[in-house]
């Protein structure tokens, strides 16, 4: 470290606590077989806050260009100050732009294969970019976004990787009561909600659990020995799985880190840990 660098121990140690507290996650991920989703989902967010840059350009050009779409998409009963503030906050809300979804697709990657366009660490893989639209979406606001995008992606550096806009759709998407209501399409329509299906099966299912009750009672009057036996003999088990547990919480908060926590180690040293 330059020594015209000042460092409090304080600040070094909640350095050193936010690296341990990341590396136990990553560690966690992998235990569980769960990394890849983890790195599909940041690569996700990486693309979509690339995607809000790229915009924000954009719409800086419109705007001092007075480009004629912010014209076309302005509602009549707007203000341009007031649409102009709303555009801004379009293409800084995350809620409104599309995800980018890395996916295969054999087809698609042979066209980019064809036409010399594939990026030759992908050469060997049949990995193409696919965008989720979000059928929620105004015509005005979508055309805005695309016109900004396009923009961003000319004066910028430019995309290292081709986009499809196909099919896809984000189902899960849904517009916020804090939007603007031009941002929403008109002919959006808000999907039922699949618990009342729920509720009519359960209603269905109450005279079967009546019915049964008596029964139900009988076996576990039958098996309340057996089970009690069972819990008996799991208790000193669940007892040492428990202290392993409170073990570990207690490295955590102490920095510590065992063999039995994950492949890394980390400690800090005395001295730091006495002036804090």
């Amino acid at each position: 470290m330059p020594p015209s660098l000042e460092v409090y121990d304080t600040e070094l140690l909640k350095v050193i606590k936010q690296l341990h507290k990341s590396r136990r996650e990553i560690w966690k991920l992998k235990k569980e077989g769960k990394i890849d989703e983890h790195n599909k989902r940041q690569h996700i967010t990486s693309r979509r806050d690339q995607k809000m840059t790229r915009r924000r350009k954009g719409l800086q050009h419109m705007i001092f260009t007075q480009d004629s779409i912010l014209d076309d998409c302005r509602p009549e009963n707007m203000t341009r100050e007031v649409f102009i503030k709303d555009c801004e906050k379009a293409v800084n809300t995350a809620e409104v732009h599309s995800d980018e979804w890395s996916t295969e697709d054999e087809v698609l990657a042979n066209e980019e294969r064809n036409d010399n366009i594939r990026s030759g660490r992908l050469i060997s893989t049949n990995s193409v970019i696919k965008i989720h639209n979000k059928e929620w979406r105004s015509s005005r606001v979508k055309r805005i976004l695309f016109r900004a995008d396009e923009i961003g992606v000319s004066i910028g550096t430019g995309l290292s990787r081709k986009r499809y806009r196909l099919d896809d759709i984000d189902k899960k998407s849904r517009p916020t009561q804090d939007m603007a209501n031009w941002w929403i399409s008109s002919r959006w329509i808000e999907p039922e909600s699949d618990d009342d299906d729920d509720d009519e099966d359960n209603d269905g299912d109450n005279n079967d659990d009546d019915n049964n009750g008596n029964n139900d009672n009988n076996d576990d009057n039958n098996n309340g020995n057996g089970d009690n036996n069972d819990n008996g003999n799991n208790g000193n088990a669940d007892k040492n799985d428990g202290t392993n547990e409170e073990q570990n919480d207690d490295n955590n908060g102490n920095l510590e880190v065992d063999e039995h926590q994950g492949p890394f180690y980390l400690e800090v040293p005395v001295d730091i840990r006495r002036r804090t």
